[in-house]
């Protein structure tokens, strides 16, 4: 009988501990939380901000990460940032250019929205090239990816959305080198 009780207690723990769990870890994840608009990261910044990061493959750096924004005279800021790996610690097929480059620049007005925006970049010697400009609530895309262009494509663009370019996603992150 005690054999019994035991494997019904521990069996209840168990079950508690892993309600909890879910609860209170995994739940969150999944709940939906408002995403971030360029308004909420900008309108207390006052001043230009610099990261620098570096970018790890396992135990090996292959490359850097930079990202400046910096406000505009009249209101609005300028967010520039550019990145650089070095491609051979993933393997495969090696080319003669084993780096991967990219640029850009996003603009934003005095209401801290999105104004217009450039992406440059050089992946393995494959050239790319990404700008739009808003027009109300639409983006003008033009894109150049070698066999994928495209000249001027509106796209449905809400005005507190964000974009990122990946490389350096968190405004105001500061440094994690």
């Amino acid at each position: 009988m005690s054999r019994h009780l035991w494997l019904l207690v521990s069996g209840c723990v168990w079950a508690g501990m892993m309600y909890l769990l879910f609860q209170y870890e995994i739940q969150p994840y999944f709940e939906y939380q408002k995403p971030p608009t360029y308004q909420t990261i900008f309108r207390d910044r006052k001043q230009a901000e610099h990261q620098k990061r570096a970018v790890f493959f396992a135990e090996s750096r292959i490359g850097d990460a930079e990202s400046l924004s910096e406000p505009l005279t009249g209101g609005g800021f300028r967010m520039r940032s550019r990145m650089l790996m070095h491609m051979k610690a993933f393997g495969g097929l090696q080319l003669p250019d084993d780096r991967a480059y990219m640029s850009s620049e996003f603009r934003l007005d005095s209401a801290f929205l999105l104004t217009d925006f450039r992406i440059n970049g050089n992946l393995q010697g494959v050239p790319v090239t990404a700008k739009g400009e808003r027009q109300g609530d639409k983006i003008l895309l033009s894109y150049n990816l070698v066999i994928l262009k495209n000249e001027g494509t509106l796209v449905p663009f809400p005005k507190d959305a964000t974009l990122s370019d990946n490389f350096l996603p968190y405004q105001g992150g500061g440094r994690l080198e």
